[in-house]
């Protein structure tokens, strides 16, 4: 199987989690469930471009590892021709989705933040807690 592991250090939507702490989710996730860890592919800051992801988001993976869904920037990937076999992983959330229903969550999870709905820190730090609790 090909995987990918997408990990950013800047902040995007409000969040920064250190890069030792998302590795350490996804490699917990993989070793549940008997996937091998690949070398994360991190983003660099370059003032709202994101490259890297771009770039897994096009190529060809069986599996994409994030450590949540809120790492993937607003309306990033609207009209994006996204492989359609590729499953998304978002670790802290519990929740795998494959690419042909992912524009559609990302677009109903903006939606939510825009009315004021959801706060993403807190969001993520209430994830954080629940999975050490499990």
């Amino acid at each position: 199987m090909r995987n990918a592991t997408y990990v950013n250090s800047g902040h995007i939507n409000g969040i920064c989690i250190p890069l030792p702490i998302q590795t350490n989710y996804i490699k917990n996730y993989c070793e549940q469930i008997g996937e091998t860890l690949p070398l994360p592919s991190t983003e660099v800051g370059l003032l709202g471009k994101n490259p890297t992801l771009d770039k897994l988001l096009m190529a060809n993976f069986d599996n994409i590892f994030y450590a949540t869904h809120m790492l993937i920037p607003r309306g990033f990937v609207s009209g994006k021709a996204l492989s359609s076999l590729t499953k998304h992983h978002f670790i802290l959330e519990k929740m795998s989705i494959v690419s042909s229903e992912l524009v559609d969550f990302l677009n109903q999870r903006d939606f939510i933040n825009t009315l004021g709905g959801s706060n993403p820190i807190a969001h993520i730090l209430n994830l954080a807690k629940r999975m050490e609790n499990d």
